[in-house]
């Protein structure tokens, strides 16, 4: 069975299935999937999906520094402070993506396939 995992599909499953909001049941081919492959799947003791969290969690404040300097700087203000070095490394969250489309149950999600 081949599945695709979004970002919405993985901050669920950790909502909803791994105790983030509280724990359930998976649902769904996607969550059922994801729930196998985090059983005794870890990176450093974290699970697969957490750590694909890990990424989104970066990839996300990223983003929002590269913004809030843009309009910092639009304004004349001073700029933020500079994030975390560990925020600025590349490659944070990859592994349940590389681990899932290595064993061929994914493929990466284009965000705005399908739109426009």
């Amino acid at each position: 069975m081949t599945v695709d995992v979004t970002v919405k599909d993985i901050i669920q499953f950790e909502a909803h299935v791994s105790g983030g909001v509280h724990h359930g049941e998976p649902r769904g081919d996607v969550q059922k999937v994801l729930y196998s492959i985090n059983e005794g799947n870890t990176i450093e003791g974290v699970p697969l999906a957490a750590d694909a969290l890990r990424g989104i969690i970066t990839a996300t404040l990223r983003g929002l520094w590269a913004l809030e300097t843009r309009v910092a700087l639009d304004n004349g203000e001073p700029p933020p402070e500079p994030l975390p070095k560990v925020l600025m490394q590349s490659g944070q969250g990859r592994n349940l993506m590389e681990f899932l489309g290595g064993i061929g149950l994914s493929r990466p999600v284009d965000p705005l396939e399908g739109s426009q």
